[in-house]
């Protein structure tokens, strides 16, 4: 079974809540908890959406086809702050400097537009940064306050660990600027990310029976749209708030049952 390439023993994830079934895991848990078993190397790329410590419950969502501030729209789930902006730094360079020793070839962290810089920054020395990639909102959410530009765009950083050979195919796909609508979710979640975000990883960076691992799984959406395009794909999904994973189990069963569709 490929989860014996992961971890020693199938056996330590008897300590957590966790969820397998065919080439899909998630566990409930604390990523660091879950990182220090996991075997040197066996990781091929990791996709994740990291908090970024930019939680204001007073912004606007839309949530259920309705604008509603993030308070109101997702309640105590909304946990996106820390106290000493310094901590934060600390916690997700640790987090990143550990998955270093796991994770073998791509990494693509989707963070806050105005700290991406430093993150690149931090980890400058540790891994090749190979682009930040841009994805355009054509539909943005509204701005009610009418006293700043609209958020219209998303980023993303690559960044590597080793060299591996990259799926590009034509001159057009390898912009990094990607477009798209938002609002039509396939399950609710604060941090859902959409299918054209994570598709040109997959068709790029991912290769067939690959490993990936997302340590801030969430909702599951980027779980969900990597095995929605390549069903050969092993997943491992990472997410400590015990309500949002068993929403997260939903979510990909869904993708389970409907992938003779795809």
């Amino acid at each position: 079974m490929w989860l014996s390439n992961v971890f020693s023993d199938n056996s330590i994830l008897e300590k957590f809540n966790y969820y397998l079934e065919d080439n899909i895991l998630i566990i409930n848990a604390d990523c660091r908890e879950v990182l220090y078993l996991i075997n040197n190397n066996s990781v091929d790329c990791c996709i994740t959406d990291p908090p970024y410590n930019i939680g204001d419950s007073k912004k606007y969502t839309k949530y259920k086809g309705n604008f509603k501030t993030n308070d109101n729209a997702w309640g105590d789930l909304y946990q996106d702050f820390w106290e000493n902006q310094d901590d934060y730094w600390d916690w997700l360079l640790n987090i990143t400097l550990e998955l270093k020793n796991k994770v073998k070839y791509h990494y693509v962290y989707f963070l806050d537009r105005t700290y991406i810089g430093h993150f690149n920054y931090l980890i400058r020395n540790h891994f090749e940064i190979k682009n930040l990639l841009v994805f355009i909102k054509t539909n943005p959410i509204p701005h009610f306050r009418k006293n700043n530009f609209r958020s219209s765009f998303e980023l993303s950083v690559w960044f590597s660990n080793n060299y591996r050979e990259i799926n590009f195919t034509s001159q057009d796909y390898m912009k990094n600027i990607f477009e798209g609508t938002i609002g039509n979710k396939k399950f609710e979640h604060p941090n859902y990310k959409y299918d054209w975000m994570i598709k040109p990883f997959v068709l790029t960076l991912l290769k067939d029976n690959d490993i990936v691992i997302d340590i801030f799984s969430g909702s599951g959406s980027i779980l969900y749209h990597i095995f929605k395009y390549n069903h050969t794909i092993r997943c491992i999904g990472i997410e400590k708030n015990k309500e949002i994973y068993e929403s997260s189990i939903k979510n990909i069963k869904s993708v389970l049952s409907q992938k003779i569709l795809f």
